[in-house]
């Protein structure tokens, strides 16, 4: 029997097109977007603010699509794109579908858990196992650039939300009490390479992970239902502010100061120390550019002079590097202001200093 004659007597999964409901509910992609930065969330789900798919994620798109025609239709991924390549890569380390086997292609699940429904979609679902005996088999498709980003094995069975989230669907649905992953990393490379991670899990182990799931989907919960539409009122994490690419809905976030400001702070006290001591290095230098006894810097002096004529002498805008040594000036006086504490009394230093730096920016770009 050929494959395209099991998959068409096979329960695969028929495309689903699910219209999002109004009322709550949670995924695995959620609970880390709230992780990440709760107030990114907010401007996702409550807010339903759109943003722009990026390339890599488009891609990874194409790539979920042929491979899901592969194990949907038996349809090879042919060709010499990008995406076919990584779609083909590693396709001899997956299980392949065998008469009287059920398996579930983009398997589309609702779930009832203590905090309304969790959905999700799993890339390839053997609910009895590969060889139809066995326990359950997730398995997931991954495309990334970077090794880097590949999660080992202790990475998916402590914490990982999607894993703790899809283990438990599978053994609520079989009544296992194990379930194996197989999430499957595909290299984007000039010839891709694959990573594929294996795991086994037990309903013990995937407790806690899953029990500090339904803890975020609870607070998303009461965000949800509060009403709150005031973005500024909600948690916020500076450190996402440019992971992948940089947050999306920072614009609308206005927290571009207080990035700067804790950015600074992280510096702390011996990065301090030492770049007032590279300063004492160059003091003379550093005196042309800001005189010991001047009060704050001024920011006029950031801006370009005027050029004189051609007989005149040559324009008085300051030099690159003396801009550079100016820039590192002001921000060791924030720093020194920040030092362990900002309050009301030092935002009008900081605000300034850093109006200083934000110029000083333009005339270095």
């Amino acid at each position: 029997m050929s494959l395209q004659e099991i998959l068409s007597g096979a329960e695969g999964s028929p495309v689903v097109e699910v219209e999002e409901p109004r009322e709550f509910h949670w995924s695995a992609s959620q609970v880390s977007t709230f992780r990440d930065c709760p107030r990114k969330w907010f401007f996702e789900r409550v807010l339903r603010r759109s943003k722009p798919d990026s390339p890599a994620a488009l891609f990874g798109q194409k790539v979920h699509k042929l491979r899901e025609d592969w194990f949907r239709e038996g349809k090879m991924p042919l060709g010499d794109s990008a995406e076919a390549k990584c779609a083909r890569a590693g396709l001899d380390e997956l299980p392949m579908p065998t008469e009287g086997v059920e398996f579930h292609v983009e398997r589309f699940f609702r779930h009832r858990t203590p905090v309304r429904n969790v959905v999700g979609l799993i890339d390839l679902y053997f609910p009895e196992g590969a060889d139809g005996e066995s326990r359950p088999l997730v398995i997931d498709h991954k495309t990334t650039g970077d090794e880097a980003w590949v999660k080992s094995e202790s990475d998916l069975a402590s914490g990982d939300p999607q894993s703790a989230i899809y283990s438990q669907v599978a053994m609520d649905e079989t009544g296992s009490r194990v379930v194996d992953l197989f999430w499957h990393y595909i290299i984007k490379k000039r010839r891709p390479t694959t990573v594929p991670v294996r795991l086994t899990v037990t309903r013990a182990e995937s407790d806690d992970a899953y029990g500090a799931c339904v803890s975020d989907a609870k607070k998303m919960l009461t965000i949800f239902t509060s009403g709150c539409k005031n973005s500024q009122s909600i948690e916020y994490n500076l450190d996402s502010c440019e992971a992948y690419g940089g947050c999306p809905f920072r614009g609308e976030c206005k927290v571009d100061n207080q990035v700067k400001i804790e950015r600074m702070r992280k510096m702390g006290e011996g990065a301090l120390e030492a770049l007032l001591s590279g300063f004492e290095k160059k003091k003379e230098a550093l005196q042309e550019v800001v005189p010991p006894d001047a009060p704050a810097p001024d920011l006029s002096a950031a801006e370009p002079a005027p050029k004189k004529g051609r007989s005149g002498s040559k324009s008085s805008r300051p030099s690159k590097t003396k801009l550079k040594q100016r820039r590192e000036f002001v921000e060791a006086c924030v720093l020194a202001q920040l030092r362990g504490r900002v309050d009301e009394s030092a935002q009008d230093v900081v605000d300034y200093a850093l109006a200083v730096a934000d110029a000083l920016d333009e005339a270095l770009g």
